[in-house]
């Protein structure tokens, strides 16, 4: 048996140089260099998935019956709001007719923005719970409206409790009895939506039409997750964890 079939017998990997100087590796080296990487691309995987969990629809305004403003998804890890009108110095009035909200008021203002102003609007809000933090993916909701009622449709957000509320688009207000679905991608909205404590979403209806109508809503969709703030002591064991791997990567790489 040659030099080089009994070392690879043993386990050793061999090699001749041109100068027949035989340099030898333990292939067990290879073996846990191989497990050390592993280990280490998993830990950083955990680290970053530390209290994420799988995205979701958080909160459902289905309206299903009279008086029925709340959400019929709720969670232990936040809270959704019960869907609330916006206090307009006209009236606003809801009603619920076949599984939707119907809205009702005397007067419409032009401008979006002066109607937000004005209290023209259905407001839900989402609240992370102690501990937890939001971030959401995507907004939905069914509309239409009566012949005479706003023909236009303006989604605001504000998050995190702020007073400042940002316009996520405008959507025309078709005249129908049958609802057309709107979704808005709040991973490309002008304001994030990521790691919150809270956000208030308001559907604003305007229109220079002067006319009293029925602005129609249903299923208001909202989507995302809720993932738990890590505590620091474990941000500190998994450094721990890493830094050690990385010793022990160092010591067997000179002990060869």
């Amino acid at each position: 048996m040659t030099l080089r079939a009994e070392l690879r017998g043993a386990g050793w990997r061999a090699d001749l140089s041109e100068k027949n100087t035989l340099t030898a590796k333990p292939l067990i080296y290879s073996v846990l260099n191989m497990r050390i990487h592993l280990t280490f691309c998993v830990l950083v995987l955990v680290f970053w998935s530390l209290g994420r969990s799988q995205a979701a629809t958080l909160a459902l305004y289905e309206f299903a019956s009279s008086g029925d403003f709340a959400s019929s998804i709720t969670s232990v890890n936040y809270t959704p709001s019960n869907a609330t009108l916006g206090i307009s110095p006209t009236t606003n009035t809801a009603s619920f007719t076949s599984g939707r909200i119907e809205i009702s008021n005397t007067d419409y203002i032009e401008t979006a923005s002066a109607a937000l102003a004005d209290g023209q609007y259905l407001s839900v809000t989402l609240t992370s719970d102690l501990g937890f933090l939001l971030t959401l993916d995507t907004f939905s909701m069914g509309h239409a409206r009566s012949n005479s009622a706003p023909r236009q449709l303006a989604i605001y957000a504000a998050t995190n409790g702020s007073s400042s509320f940002t316009s996520l688009g405008t959507v025309g207000n078709a005249n129908s009895s049958t609802l057309t679905t709107y979704t808005r991608d709040l991973t490309t909205a002008p304001i994030s939506f990521v790691n919150l404590n809270s956000v208030e979403f308001r559907m604003v209806w305007f229109d220079d039409n002067a006319t009293p109508g029925v602005a129609r809503y249903d299923n208001i969709t909202i989507s995302g997750d809720v993932a738990a703030i890590p505590e620091p002591s474990t941000y500190v064991l998994v450094g721990v964890a890493l830094g050690s791997l990385w010793l022990l990567r160092r010591r067997r790489f000179r002990a060869y």
